[in-house]
């Protein structure tokens, strides 16, 4: 499926950055929900 070795490197980066912001998100929607910052 994939002539070229794929780099590494980069799809770490993009996978810590994507779980990085799911992890922000949930964070955020947790607290809305929970309202302790009003």
């Amino acid at each position: 499926m994939n002539q070229r070795p794929v780099n590494r490197r980069l799809l770490w980066w993009a996978l810590a950055f994507v779980t990085l912001e799911g992890t922000i998100g949930l964070a955020v929607w947790r607290a809305s929900q929970t309202c302790w910052s009003c």
